[in-house]
């Protein structure tokens, strides 16, 4: 067994003496996934981002005048598309991501810059996370979707993203689908509620 994977060894470095998982990476001579890996693994808490910057600045003190130096030094500096990228691939495997999110219900799934349907990704994204209700209809069909092109649940369940539930419609056809789920819903909900009252009459 190794160091990092001895739970009480791992424990006393990272909680006790403080250390982070980069430094325990570099005694151990591995690169930092491990580690975290471990760390999730025997239920450790993991440091927020503002307590390791806390720990690291009590370690290794800054004077004012170097972070005056390094905040003038930053000013209007932004990171480009494909470092924010590799940033956030980064962020996802120190988290034990498994490549996929999920907002409004929805699935993104992470994809890398040479993957051929890579150009459907918005460039107004920071990352590069696509839907994948999208990404399955692109495979599909063996071309990227045009921006205006809406793959549609016919199921209207959002995460059930099978090549038999998608279909490909446009805004308006889109819309028309939504406006229906909406009405039947509309009535399911009515029908529920006089159902209701007749039982309790």
């Amino acid at each position: 067994m190794k160091l990092y994977q001895n739970r009480e060894w791992l424990y006393k470095k990272y909680t006790i003496e403080k250390l982070s998982a980069v430094e325990i990476a570099r005694i151990c001579e591995i690169s930092p996934f491990p580690v975290y890996k471990c760390l999730r693994k025997y239920n450790i808490p993991i440091r927020s981002f503002s307590e390791a910057t806390n720990i690291s600045h009590r370690k290794y003190p800054i004077s004012k005048e170097t972070r005056k130096k390094l905040r003038i030094a930053s000013m209007g500096k932004h990171p480009s598309i494909e470092t924010r990228i590799k940033q956030s691939y980064i962020q996802m495997k120190i988290r034990g991501g498994n490549g996929k999110r999920i907002k409004k219900g929805y699935i993104y799934v992470f994809i890398r810059p040479d993957n051929r349907f890579y150009p459907m990704i918005s460039k107004r994204r920071s990352c590069n996370f696509i839907a994948e209700h999208r990404l399955i209809m692109a495979k599909h069909l063996g071309r990227c979707l045009e921006s205006w092109e809406i793959v549609h649940h016919k199921n209207g369940i959002k995460d059930d993203n099978r090549i038999e539930n998608l279909e490909l419609a446009n805004y308006k056809e889109h819309n028309s689908f939504n406006n229906e789920i909406k009405f039947m819903e509309k009535e399911i909900k009515e029908l529920r509620i006089l159902l209701l009252l007749a039982i309790l009459r």
